[in-house]
């Protein structure tokens, strides 16, 4: 059977059959048979950079197919054209609230409602919430690659009609996520951005983003008029109708993140006066995403003040799943010494966040050295002025109470606070 890749550059990308088809005068055409069955194959789409190529393979992408509506002979004033319009299925036909199909649509009209297709399917309220409404699908859980087709999520069998395609994550060898589980793999973004639903899935270091897609079966290819304009899956193209169509997936991908926690134990105080104890913390890693491969480094600086011996925390967030994170206590205090325990470095500790999610932990401890030495640390804080291309740096003491202010010209490529 011939087979035809649909370049569905974005989410409201159809092959259209809504649109009237007329023979034109002298081309042939061919009547589409409404009966046959068709095939979808979803592939990966090429993602820059050979990590991400072979990673995506390793965050179980799986397909699931919603049909959205049937076919219907395009009909008009007693005549049949080669051509077809949609019959909508529940709950998508439903009045207001459903799907709303012309044969005249934006992208912008087609973008709207894959939206509320993906709404109506996953059960995601119009104001973002899961209502557990989750309509089942024609095919679910086709595996992007695997044993279980003889093509990339290959999907054979299928009725002609306007579907919904669904790219989601599948789960792992210990939890299988199913199409019902729709608040372990959709997102939906805020208010601003119009409540716009996506589904992900994870690989260990990587987190791949799909727009929900609708897809009509049979289609057609472009199809270019005399004036050179193309036009993606009109059917007033007098070639073939395909019955076996391809679908590049396109994704977006970010970092998977874990965190890192600083245990800090003080176990005798000196009263005369509050005391800080100053850490300097860097963070290394390889950026597949948006370095090809690249080394990127991080680093900052941070502060416990304590006045009074107990253990105190500090939580930094979003390190990149892979990162080498090195903590260095550079101020121990005025009157305080490092104290080794379990064969640890007193003053230098690195770890690695292996895993998304993952707290990584470091610990610290001190005890009073027996001096009466006053005085304490001072935390810098820094700020980048974009209109003036300089850094404003403002002392903080232990006590709060602020102390000088300077500034610097180093640009924004030095990398400081939450990376």
């Amino acid at each position: 059977m011939r087979r035809k890749w649909v370049r569905l550059l974005a989410p409201f990308t159809l092959v259209m059959g809504m649109a009237l088809s007329l023979s034109l005068p002298g081309r042939a055409t061919e009547a589409v048979d409404l009966g046959r069955k068709c095939s979808l194959t979803v592939v990966p789409g090429s993602i820059e950079g050979e990590y991400l190529s072979e990673d995506i393979l390793k965050a179980n992408i799986v397909i699931d197919l919603y049909q959205v509506a049937k076919l219907e002979e395009n009909a008009a004033f007693g005549h049949v054209y080669d051509g077809y319009v949609y019959k909508l299925l529940e709950p998508y036909d439903q009045e207001g609230t459903g799907l709303l199909i012309t044969g005249e649509m934006t992208k912008e009209d087609w973008q709207e409602q894959t939206q509320k297709a993906a709404r109506l399917a996953l059960g995601v309220t119009e104001e973002g919430t899961f209502d557990g409404t989750v309509q089942k699908p024609v095919e679910t859980g086709v595996p992007l690659t695997g044993t279980k087709v003889s093509a990339m999520g290959r999907i054979s069998g299928l009725d002609g009609g306007l579907y919904l395609l669904v790219a989601r994550w599948g789960g792992t060898d210990e939890e299988t996520v199913g199409y019902e589980d729709v608040e372990k793999y959709v997102t939906v973004a805020g208010e601003e951005e119009g409540r716009r639903i996506q589904a992900t899935a994870l690989s260990r270091e990587c987190v791949y983003t799909f727009e929900p897609q609708l897809i009509s079966l049979p289609g057609k290819d472009p199809y270019t008029d005399s004036e050179g304009n193309v036009t993606e899956g009109n059917t007033a193209n007098p070639g073939p109708w395909l019955y076996d169509m391809s679908v590049v997936l396109k994704s977006q991908v970010d970092f998977r993140y874990g965190s890192l926690m600083i245990h800090k134990n003080l176990l005798e105080y000196e009263a005369s006066g509050p005391t800080t104890f100053v850490f300097e913390v860097s963070a290394a890693w390889e950026d597949h995403v948006n370095g090809g491969g690249a080394l990127r480094e991080w680093r900052d600086v941070v502060a416990m003040d304590f006045t009074k011996a107990e253990a105190q925390f500090k939580l930094i967030e979003k390190l990149p799943v892979g990162a080498v994170v090195t903590v260095k206590e550079i101020y121990s205090g005025a009157s305080y010494e490092p104290s080794e325990e379990a064969g640890q470095d007193p003053l230098e500790q690195t770890v690695v966040i292996r895993e998304a999610e993952q707290s990584v932990e470091v610990f610290f401890t001190n005890r009073y050295d027996g001096r009466h030495v006053g005085g304490h640390g001072i935390t810098n804080r820094f700020a980048y002025d974009e209109e003036e291309s300089r850094w404003i740096w403002t002392s903080v003491g232990a006590d709060g109470a602020l102390g000088g202010e300077g500034t610097g010209a180093a640009g924004p490529e030095e990398e400081s606070g939450t990376p």
